[in-house]
């Protein structure tokens, strides 16, 4: 393609390639910006107020895009989850029993409304830690609040 053609090609699709642009800014500046597993226990920024074990499941395509009990809309993409107690906003590393795989994940819903479970991923945590083909997983939940 030669630079007469790009400038053609970029001209008659300016409003599509801003709108992408747009789309894309407003896609990364929305992302939860997550401590790492050694952040939450090094640094003493945050302190550990729950530990459970328990099943967990995840949640996906019918509620992507609803607005969550915090008010922010539901990203089946982003590693956020949904507990039926823990305070809202705290952060929450996950750990499957099965495979030792672990995600941390900001708590940004309510549920899960199944007995017997004790937290519903996203999408993007479950594929984190494994259990997206099995649907549940045999959990570890430890759950951290930033210090004031």
């Amino acid at each position: 393609m030669s630079k007469k053609q790009v400038k053609k090609f970029l001209c008659k699709h300016k409003y599509l390639l801003g709108i992408f642009a747009i789309a894309i800014i407003y896609h990364y500046s929305t992302k939860a910006r997550l401590p790492s597993e050694r952040q939450l226990r090094e640094k003493g920024n945050f302190e550990l107020i729950l530990t459970q074990n328990g099943t967990a499941s995840w949640y996906g395509i019918p509620f992507h895009g609803r607005k969550t009990a915090s008010g922010e809309y539901y990203d089946m993409y982003a590693l956020t989850a949904a507990h039926k107690t823990v305070e809202l906003g705290t952060f929450a590393k996950v750990t499957n029993k099965k495979n030792g795989k672990s995600v941390v994940v900001k708590i940004n819903d309510r549920g899960p409304y199944v007995k017997g479970r004790i937290i519903d991923l996203s999408k993007a945590a479950a594929k984190e830690i494994g259990m997206v083909q099995d649907g549940l997983a045999e959990v570890k939940i430890e759950v951290w609040k930033k210090k004031r």
